[in-house]
């Protein structure tokens, strides 16, 4: 029996051991890798989800805004409307208001006109009894 040292088996044992490590590198680095881009893109996956998750709510935040600006437009334009009619409303009742007051000073100045006129009247009616009536002591 010879020696099953030699070179030779030696050689052939280390490339046997080469190639059974050659195979099972072959079979676990594809699955080492696959598990490790399924990690990086569930992390991924996750990071943009939220991302997205954060874009949506600033999207939701920005059409509130906008809603509430355009509401605030609205009103401003509505209360806009409503104070120029309350102010023409209100220039109608100041000149309906001076015609009446000129009307009515109108009418005084006839009264009193007419007042002077009958006090006149009664002062001569007055004077025209005494004249013709007299007086008993």
């Amino acid at each position: 029996m010879d020696t099953i040292l030699t070179t030779q088996n030696i050689m052939f044992a280390v490339t046997m051991i080469g190639v059974l490590f050659a195979i099972y590198r072959s079979y676990n680095t594809p699955q080492t890798k696959l598990d490790k881009d399924v990690a990086v893109a569930d992390a991924i996956s996750e990071k943009e989800l939220s991302t997205k998750a954060t874009v949506l709510q600033q999207k939701e935040a920005d059409n509130k805004a906008e809603l509430l600006a355009k509401q605030v437009e609205w009103e401003k334009a509505a209360n806009t409307t409503k104070f120029a009619d309350m102010t023409l409303r209100i220039d109608q009742a100041f000149a309906i208001a001076q015609n009446h007051i000129n009307t009515i000073e109108t009418e005084v100045k006839v009264q009193t006109a007419m007042i002077n006129s009958m006090g006149n009247k009664l002062t001569e009616l007055s004077t025209i009894l005494n004249e013709r009536l007299p007086m008993k002591r």
